[in-house]
């Protein structure tokens, strides 16, 4: 997050590099002009937070409904079984041994 010595030292650096004296009074002036100027302070506007009562989360239970009926209306997506990875853990198909991954970081 940028802090206001951050902005003020931008600032500073931007003008000490100006060397045009038209342009440095161009900026003595609207600094006079900003200082003279009252600049109403922006507020973010209060959000609030809208909590329901616990009654209206409840749903009616519903039968003869199926396994899958319930994956669809979730959307899920099949992922990898345990079996499946179990057996891939089991067995990896290395091409080399573990010494010598180890020794190759070395």
């Amino acid at each position: 997050m940028v802090g206001i010595n951050d902005i003020r030292m931008d600032i500073i650096n931007r003008i000490a590099r100006i060397g045009n004296l038209d342009k440095l009074m161009a900026i003595s002036k609207n600094v006079q002009e900003i200082e003279n100027t009252v600049i109403p302070v922006k507020t973010k506007p209060r959000r609030v937070k809208k909590t329901l009562p616990l009654s209206e989360a409840k749903t009616g239970i519903r039968k003869n409904v199926t396994f899958e009926q319930i994956l669809e209306e979730q959307k899920y997506k099949k992922g990898l079984r345990f079996e499946d990875f179990k057996e891939l853990q089991d067995d990896p198909d290395w091409e080399c041994t573990l010494d010598e991954l180890l020794a190759a970081l070395d």
